[in-house]
C-alpha cells in the first residue's frame, strides 16, 4: 500500500522490514532448533532495541540507496524500542515516527494481555512469576519485567519522561476496539510538552492489521500522513492491486514455511484437549459469553429439524454438536429417524464430544433415539485433488499450471510463475498425463532449470498415476516389481507415496482419492471454524456439496482476516474480576483466570500460524466465491462472535434435482 501510494505521488520509496534476533520468524536464533512457541525463551528486551539501532545505522550507511528522509513505523510492543531510539542523544534517529497500535507502557499492556496479572508490580515486590505463555510464546516473565524496568519501558511515568525528549514529529494510531492498549495513557504521553509535533489518530479496528481491508485503509492513511508531513503533498489515496497483494502475501508465507513442518495431529490435540489433564482445552470457550452467542447464531442459521441427517464436520470437542443436539431436544419433538454424525481428526476430541452427547441424553431421554456416529477422519482433501480436476477436464480445455496454485503442497508461487513461460500446449500435455517423450524432455531441459524440470516430471508422473498409465520405473526402487507398464491388478496396490518424486510431496493416497463420506447422505452439514485449517478449502466445500442431499443446507464459519479476540477474552476477565471474592469463589475465580490466560495463549499461537501461512482466514468475497464454485445457491453471510464481529458465518443450499 505504501509503495502504490508513493508511486502515484511520483515519490521514490524504499521499505525495509526485518526480523528481530531470538524472535519468531526467520530471525537469527540462539537455539535454531527451538520448537514453535519456544523461540523467545532466550530473548532479552535489550535485543529488540539493538536490532532497531543496527537497522537504522545500515539505512544511514548503505550502498543500495541514499535516503534524504527516514520514517520509522513501529507496531505494538516495538513502540517501546522506537520511543527509546527517538529520544536517544547519539542514536541514528528517524525524521518521523509513526506508532501503529503502539504500546505506551509495558505495565498496563501486559496487565491487559495477561488477564490482570501485573508482572511489573510483582517484580518490584520481589514476587517471582517464572516462565509462562504469552501470545503464543513461552517467556521468562521475571527476566522480562526486570529488563522492562531497567530500560525505562515499564510505566507511564517512564513513557512521559522519554516522550518529552523526542524532537521528531510523532503520529500515534490506535484502534477503538484494541483491548491491549490504554487510550488514556496514550493521550497523556502524547500531550507532554516536547520539541516535536504530536498527532493521535483513532481508527475503528482492533489490534491486528495485516491483510484485511481495514489494514489497507490504515496504510493508505499512513501514506497520506507521510506525504503530507515530509513532502507537503495532499493526494487521493490509492489501493494496491488486490491480486498482486495476495500473490506477494502467498510468496512471503511460502518462504516462511519452506523449512518448517507442522505436525497437525500433535498441534490440534494440544489445542483441543490441552497440554495437561488440568487444562480444559477448547471447552474453555463455552464459558465466553460472545462464543455462546456465536453458537446460538450458528444453530439458528442451521435450523436443524427432527428426522434430518445432520453432520458436524471438524467437530472438535463437540461444542457445536452439543448446541445442535440441545436445540433438537428442547423442543420436545419426536426425534425418531434423526441421524447425527460428528467427524474429527483427533480421537481424544471425539471422545469428549461423544461424552457431551451422552450427558445430554440423561437430561433429554428423547435424544437416545437419535442414530449417532462419531468418526475419526482427516477431512483434508487429498493432495491429488487439484491435479485430478485437471485430468478430468475435456480434451478441448487446455490445462494451465496456475490451476494448481495453492492446490499442491510444495508447489510454490515462484515456481508457478517461472513455469508460465512453458508453451501452453506442452504444459497442457504434461498436466493431463500425456507421456513426456525424448523431444519434449530436451525442450524442457533447454527452457527450464533442473529443479523446475523435476517439478514438471513429478506432476506428469502424478497425472499418469491418476489415469492408471504408469510403469514400474515410475515407482521408488524398493516398490518396483520388474519393469514395464503396471497391470490393472498391480495398480490397485500402488499409492501416491510409492511414486518416484524428486521435488513434490503428494502424501499417501490411492488413485481414486481418499475414502470419504457417501454422496447425498446429509440434509445438513456444519463446518464451524474449520475451513481455515485445510490446505485446499475450496475442494472441501465441493466435497460438502457432494455429501449433501438435493436441497441440503451447508453452514461454514471462519474468523475474519486480521480478527482479534482480545475483546472476547477481556469481557470474560472483566466478568470474573467483578465476581464476589468470598472464600468459596476466590479459588474458582483464580482457576478461571489462569485457564483464560492459557487459552488466550493457545489462541494467539493459532493466529501466529495463520499469519505465517499455515492457516488462512477468509473474507466475505472469498467465502462466497468458494460456495458458488461448488454449486451452492441462496448464499447468505452473517457476522458474529463479539462486537465488533470477529467471525463470518456463511450458509447455502444445494439445488433440488
Amino acid at each position: 500500500t505504501l509503495m502504490a501510494n508513493f508511486s502515484a505521488a511520483g515519490e521514490n520509496l524504499a521499505v525495509l522490514r526485518y526480523d528481530g534476533i531470538d524472535r519468531p520468524g526467520e530471525s537469527a536464533n540462539a537455539n535454531i532448533n527451538s520448537r514453535r512457541g519456544y523461540e523467545m525463551i532466550g530473548y532479552r528486551i535489550d535485543q529488540g532495541y539493538t536490532d532497531l539501532e543496527a537497522t537504522m545505522h545500515w539505512i544511514k550507511n548503505n550502498d543500495i540507496f541514499n535516503a534524504d528522509k527516514t520514517v520509522l513505523i513501529s507496531f505494538s510492543m516495538s513502540a517501546l524500542d522506537a520511543r527509546r531510539l527517538q529520544a536517544a542523544s547519539k542514536a541514528p534517529q528517524a525524521d518521523y515516527w509513526i506508532s501503529v497500535m503502539g504500546i505506551s507502557s509495558a505495565q498496563g499492556a501486559l496487565r491487559n494481555i495477561l488477564g490482570g496479572l501485573d508482572v511489573i508490580a510483582s517484580h518490584r515486590m520481589g514476587l517471582p512469576i517464572g516462565t509462562m505463555g504469552m501470545l503464543g510464546q513461552l517467556i521468562d516473565m521475571d527476566q522480562m519485567a526486570a529488563d522492562m524496568t531497567r530500560l525505562g519501558y515499564a510505566t507511564s511515568a517512564d513513557a512521559r519522561e522519554t516522550m518529552s525528549k523526542i524532537k521528531s514529529p510523532v503520529t500515534w494510531l490506535f484502534g477503538a476496539y484494541d483491548k491491549w492498549i490504554i487510550p488514556d495513557e496514550i493521550n497523556d504521553i502524547m500531550s507532554i510538552k516536547s520539541p516535536g509535533e504530536r498527532e493521535i489518530i483513532k481508527i475503528p479496528t482492533a489490534h491486528n492489521l495485516r491483510t484485511s481491508n481495514d489494514a489497507i485503509k490504515t496504510f493508505q492513511m499512513l501514506s497520506d500522513a507521510i506525504l503530507r508531513r515530509l513532502r507537503r503533498k495532499e493526494l487521493p489515496s490509492v489501493s494496491p492491486d488486490r491480486t498482486e497483494l495476495l500473490d506477494l502475501l502467498t510468496r512471503e508465507r511460502e518462504r516462511v514455511m519452506e523449512n518448517e513442518e507442522l505436525d497437525a495431529r500433535r498441534y490440534w490435540k494440544g489445542y483441543l484437549i490441552g497440554e495437561s489433564e488440568e487444562e480444559e482445552g477448547y471447552d474453555f470457550y463455552r464459558k465466553l459469553t460472545d462464543f455462546k452467542e456465536f453458537l446460538d447464531d450458528e444453530v439458528s442459521l442451521l435450523n436443524p429439524e427432527p428426522g434430518e441427517s445432520i453432520a458436524d464436520l471438524g467437530c472438535g470437542t463437540g461444542l457445536v454438536s452439543e448446541a445442535i443436539l440441545s436445540s433438537l431436544a428442547v423442543n420436545g419433538t419426536d426425534l425418531r429417524g434423526t441421524r447425527f454424525t460428528a467427524v474429527d481428526l483427533i480421537d481424544e476430541a471425539l471422545v469428549k464430544a461423544e461424552k457431551k452427547y451422552q450427558k445430554l441424553c440423561t437430561s433429554y431421554p428423547e435424544l437416545k433415539v437419535v442414530k449417532d456416529s462419531w468418526i475419526s477422519m482427516d477431512l483434508e482433501p487429498d493432495a491429488l485433488a487439484g491435479l485430478r480436476n485437471i485430468v478430468k477436464q475435456p480434451e478441448d480445455i487446455p490445462a494451465v499450471i496456475t490451476d494448481l496454485r495453492e492446490r499442491i503442497k510444495g508447489l510454490q508461487s515462484e515456481t508457478i510463475h517461472r513455469l508460465e513461460s512453458i508453451p501452453k500446449t506442452m504444459m497442457s500435455d504434461i498436466l493431463k498425463g500425456n507421456r513426456i517423450g525424448i523431444e519434449m524432455q530436451k525442450e524442457l531441459d533447454s527452457n527450464t532449470s533442473a529443479g523446475d524440470s523435476l517439478v514438471l516430471t513429478d506432476l506428469n508422473r502424478a497425472a499418469r498415476f491418476i489415469l492408471g498409465d504408469i510403469d514400474e520405473e515410475d515407482l521408488k526402487p524398493n516398490r518396483r516389481r520388474g519393469s514395464g507398464r503396471l497391470s490393472s491388478n498391480r495398480l490397485v496396490q500402488v499409492r501416491s507415496s510409492d511414486l518416484l518424486l524428486a521435488a513434490m510431496n503428494l502424501g499417501d493416497w490411492s488413485r481414486e482419492g481418499k475414502p470419504s463420506l457417501d454422496d447425498s447422505s446429509f440434509d445438513v452439514i456444519c463446518g464451524s471454524l474449520f475451513l481455515s485449517y485445510l490446505f485446499v478449502p475450496g475442494e472441501a466445500v465441493k466435497e460438502f456439496f457432494r455429501m449433501l442431499k438435493p436441497d441440503g443446507r451447508l453452514l461454514i464459519s471462519t474468523m475474519k482476516p486480521d480478527s482479534d479476540i482480545s475483546g472476547i477474552f477481556t469481557r470474560y476477565i472483566q466478568e470474573q474480576s467483578s465476581m464476589d471474592t468470598g472464600s468459596d469463589l476466590k479459588e474458582r475465580k483464580e482457576d478461571n483466570l489462569r485457564e483464560a490466560r492459557s487459552m488466550l495463549n493457545e489462541a494467539a499461537a493459532l493466529f501466529t500460524l495463520e499469519e505465517d501461512g499455515w492457516f488462512r482466514f477468509f473474507d466475505e468475497h472469498e467465502l462466497i466465491t468458494m460456495m458458488r464454485n461448488a454449486g451452492f445457491t441462496n448464499i447468505r453471510v452473517t457476522e458474529s462472535l463479539g462486537k465488533p464481529a470477529q467471525a463470518l458465518i456463511i450458509t447455502g443450499r444445494k439445488k433440488k434435482v
